[in-house]
């Protein structure tokens, strides 16, 4: 197998080998060095079809091509706008797990074109007075590092990070907005939507393509119309922002711009130069390449052997009685 830690960008009219990642590959690491290790480092990563990354595919390109729409002046009609869904729900062949996923996921993404075509989403609400500036925004953005990384006998001191925003908007006043689209079957966590370095990161982008910070950052959670704010970036302690509880405590401390960047070089760093990657073992092990228990790759023997509903058990396991309490595991059977 090859690394993927590679990639090959024009730089100033020069194909250039640069070390380059994505959120998607921060995540990973953060989440489980291991895995990030095996599918990037060593490159053992397949793209296979799986149905929660081929619908949110579907429901991503939905909406780019709604407010593409809307932004060349042409907002859809309320048929257009379903045809617009069921067209790109087609086109990604999506595969299912089950028919009860399939209605239901279909049903919740008709019912959320629906009411941003007739003005009656807090999507609809919230583009009222806005207007569309970007969808699917392509970046790549360079990290300089205070370190060199070695592979292979080359050295390289800086990495890009490489994506694309899903929406931006803007006011009359032009403050910008950045929105993420999810289309996941649960909402956030409040850990994860102060820790997650998504929005800040397409901060930053904002900022150097556009020469601002964006006022408003959130996920939008396309099955159940519903909006996760993050606390914006600020440039300095001037104007970083806080959230407050009623009795006027400081419930969250918002970051500044030097502090991602301070952030992303010491994952960097970590990644790249300590060259230690452990097994973080949670409840999503089951759905890992690498599971020892759904997965022709067994090569982690570390993973949490939860149930997966949409699965039967494998074969020489049993639940554990025991482990009830702390969540559905499985143990070798006895018989």
């Amino acid at each position: 197998m090859e690394t993927k830690i590679f990639k090959t960008l024009n730089l100033d009219g020069v194909d250039k080998k640069v070390i380059a990642t994505s959120y998607s590959q921060i995540d990973t690491y953060l989440n489980c060095p291991y895995k990030w290790y095996m599918s990037y480092l060593l490159g053992y990563r397949k793209n296979v079809k799986a149905e929660a990354l081929d619908l949110g595919s579907a429901v991503h390109e939905t909406l780019e091509d709604y407010f593409n729409s809307v932004k060349n002046g042409k907002t859809p009609t309320l048929a257009e706008a379903h045809n617009i869904l069921d067209l790109n729900l087609d086109m990604n062949d999506i595969p299912y797990l089950s028919e009860e996923n399939k209605v239901v996921a279909e049903e919740q993404h008709h019912n959320m074109i629906d009411g941003l075509s007739k003005g009656e989403s807090n999507l609809a609400e919230f583009m009222k007075d806005k207007e569309v500036v970007a969808c699917e925004k392509d970046f790549r953005l360079k990290i300089d590092l205070p370190f060199d990384i070695i592979y292979d006998g080359e050295k390289y001191n800086s990495i890009y990070i490489i994506g694309s925003i899903d929406f931006i908007t803007k006011d009359k006043n032009g403050n910008l907005y950045v929105i993420d689209f999810k289309s996941g079957k649960t909402l956030f966590k409040p850990k994860k939507l102060k820790e997650n370095l998504q929005l800040k990161i397409y901060s930053i982008v904002v900022q150097r393509i556009y020469g601002r910070l964006p006022v408003s950052t959130q996920y939008y959670f396309t099955r159940f119309d519903t909006f996760q704010n993050v606390l914006p970036l600020g440039n300095n302690d001037s104007d970083r922002h806080y959230e407050y509880y009623k009795n006027g405590n400081v419930k969250v401390r918002g970051s500044i711009v030097s502090e991602i960047y301070d952030e992303l070089i010491n994952i960097f760093r970590q990644q790249y130069t300590i060259l230690d990657y452990p097994a973080n073992c949670t409840p999503f092990c089951s759905w890992c390449d690498y599971s020892p228990l759904y997965s022709k790759d067994t090569r982690c023997t570390k993973g949490q052997k939860y149930i997966r509903k949409d699965l039967p058990i494998p074969k020489g396991y049993s639940v554990n009685p025991y482990k009830r309490k702390r969540g559905r595991y499985y143990s070798k059977s006895r018989n």
